[in-house]
């Protein structure tokens, strides 16, 4: 591992994110009508990975881009969350993402990443400072 590697990359799910994962995968194809056949987007992280596994998708496409925003400090995370103000480059990559985004209906990415998709389309934030583990979120791009 080198020293550029974060816990995200290595650390693989834990029990309870496995059935938080089955159940959304339920959620999507009975409430939505989406197929475990169809191709999923999702960050080269393992945890999206495995998230898209366990929730059942079969064909799940890495895709840089969908990767959690890097080097946002921690004291970073803790002032968004008592201001609401997402840091500068948590807006741009959500930005390049719709510049440029994957073919995919459905993406497996990460909690900031969401947060700038929601703030470069427009929308009202999550009731959450971060949404939600195995959370649902529906754009239209």
């Amino acid at each position: 591992m080198n020293s550029s590697t974060t816990r995200n990359e290595v650390a693989p799910l834990i029990e309870s994110g496995i059935g938080q994962a089955r159940k959304l995968g339920g959620r999507l194809v009975e409430e939505y009508g989406f197929d475990v056949h169809q191709p999923v987007a999702v960050s080269e992280y393992m945890r999206t990975q495995q998230t898209a596994s366990d929730a059942g998708f079969m064909e799940a496409t890495p895709y840089p881009i969908l990767n959690e925003v890097q080097s946002v400090a921690l004291l970073d995370v803790r002032r968004y969350i008592e201001s609401g103000e997402l840091p500068a480059k948590v807006i741009k990559k959500a930005e390049a993402i719709l510049s440029s985004p994957p073919e995919e209906s459905i993406w497996f990415s990460h909690g900031f990443v969401i947060e700038g998709l929601r703030v470069a389309l427009g929308l009202p934030s999550a009731d959450r400072p971060i949404s939600d583990y195995c959370g649902i979120n529906k754009f239209e791009i």
